[in-house]
């Protein structure tokens, strides 16, 4: 069985953590984003964030990322605080942690640079941090619909 068929089948008896795509741009490699499109609707149900992580080095996601971010966010209606985007550098590329050329709407999110050979503390940390916003937000919303049903 080749890699690539293993990655496509996902899970498999003999799959291991290193054959599975760890970074979601791989999945682009092995099958087109858009053939799991007819899932977005699962994915997204009762959705309280999300995190978009993208290829640093690899200009063309920044105009995907806008796409990810319109379905994802925009369209069902979240708020930027509910996203967190991920400008994943890979080991020894030497990119840039610079702020990206983001488009206006992706330019107010969180951003976060990651490489997980040289800092994953730095990247966990802001995970947790991403969370901890994320499950105070739906505390919040709980609360505030308790109250309506109280008064």
């Amino acid at each position: 069985m080749s890699p690539a068929t293993t990655k496509a089948q996902g899970l498999s008896s003999r799959a291991s953590a290193q054959d599975l795509p760890a970074r979601g741009w791989e999945w682009g490699t092995v099958l087109p984003w858009y053939m799991f499109e007819s899932c977005w609707p699962a994915l997204m149900k009762d959705a309280h964030g999300v995190v978009i992580v993208f290829n640093a080095d690899i200009p063309s996601h920044l105009k995907e990322i806008e796409m990810w971010y319109s379905c994802f966010v925009q369209q069902q209606l979240l708020q930027d605080s509910q996203c967190l985007l991920v400008a994943h550098h890979k080991p020894g590329s030497g990119g840039d942690r610079g702020s990206p050329a983001l488009s206006p709407p992706l330019n107010k999110l969180k951003l976060v640079h990651s490489n997980l050979e040289e800092d994953p503390e730095e990247i966990r940390m802001e995970f947790i941090k991403y969370l901890k916003s994320i499950i105070n937000s739906m505390s919040e919303s709980r609360d505030r619909e308790e109250m309506l049903i109280i008064t």
